[in-house]
C-alpha cells in the first residue's frame, strides 16, 4: 500500500469519527473530544488502518476472513507511558 492510499483511508476514518462521535463528549468550554485528542486519535487510527491492511494481505486471513483469537496475554488496545501530559499513547495489537 502506498502512502497516499494509507493517508486517504486514515482521512476517511477520521471524517467518520468527526461526523458521528465528536459531540459525544466535550470539555467544559465546549470543545469536542476529537478536537482535543486529534493527534493521538489520528496516530491510533493510522496504526489500526496499517495493521488491518497487513491482516487483509495475510494468507490465512485472506483464505478464511473472520475473528481471530488473541493470546491470553495480549490486549487489543493498551495504554503506553508517555512523556506528554496532554496526550495518551496507545498500542494496538
Amino acid at each position: 500500500m502506498d502512502r497516499q492510499e494509507h493517508e486517504a483511508l486514515v482521512e476517511h476514518v477520521m471524517d467518520a469519527l468527526q461526523r458521528y462521535g465528536t459531540c459525544l463528549r466535550t470539555t467544559p468550554d465546549g470543545a469536542g473530544w476529537l478536537y482535543v485528542q486529534h493527534v493521538p486519535v489520528r496516530r491510533s487510527v493510522a496504526d489500526v488502518v496499517r495493521k488491518l491492511v497487513v491482516l487483509s494481505a495475510w494468507e490465512p486471513f485472506r483464505e478464511a476472513p473472520g475473528p481471530r483469537k488473541i493470546a491470553p496475554h495480549e490486549g487489543l488496545v493498551g495504554l503506553r507511558e508517555s512523556s506528554s501530559r496532554e496526550y495518551r499513547a496507545y498500542t494496538v495489537t
